[in-house]
């Protein structure tokens, strides 16, 4: 082999390694310490900064769902049957006994573990007023982590 296609050989490889080196950085996965980011924003966060700002998203949720209402809220993660015990509704009250616990793994999040409490006052089936407690242990909220230029937004299921 002449020196020309010796030189020759060793730029092809040396581009070769530069090449791979840039596609194994930039698409190999990000260690669970490393900042996360969402694409085209720009904006990354530690995990700490991450889960912080999602656990504060998340009382929120919380503190919209248990809002005392005379409608069971959509998009709580919990189902009421209160139709079992009454045939109107005036009111319904919720009691967070625990809150669920927070785990995010973009894009998304969950919440499990809760202990939710619903108090709902009405008229029974049988005409009189009545309340009806209902109590669930496994509250569960689920839904997509995006972070934005504003913040971390949660998207609810």
């Amino acid at each position: 082999m002449t020196r020309r296609a010796r030189v020759g050989v060793a730029v092809i490889v040396a581009v070769g390694l530069v090449v791979v080196a840039v596609v194994v950085v930039t698409l190999w996965p990000r260690t669970a310490t490393g900042p996360r980011s969402a694409s085209g924003t720009g904006v990354e966060l530690s995990d700490a900064q991450l889960e912080a700002a999602a656990q504060q998203r998340l009382d929120a949720v919380v503190e919209a769902c248990i809002r005392p209402s005379t409608e069971i809220p959509e998009a709580c993660g919990f189902r009421i049957p209160w139709a079992a015990g009454l045939a109107e509704v005036d009111g319904i009250r919720f009691r967070v006994e625990e809150p669920p616990m927070l785990a995010v793994t973009l894009p998304t999040f969950r919440a499990d573990g809760g202990v939710l409490v619903a108090t709902l006052t009405g008229t029974g089936t049988d005409g009189e007023s009545t309340s009806v407690t209902y109590r669930t242990e496994d509250w569960k909220l689920r839904g997509d982590v995006m972070v934005k230029n504003v913040g971390v937004v949660l998207s609810v299921w």
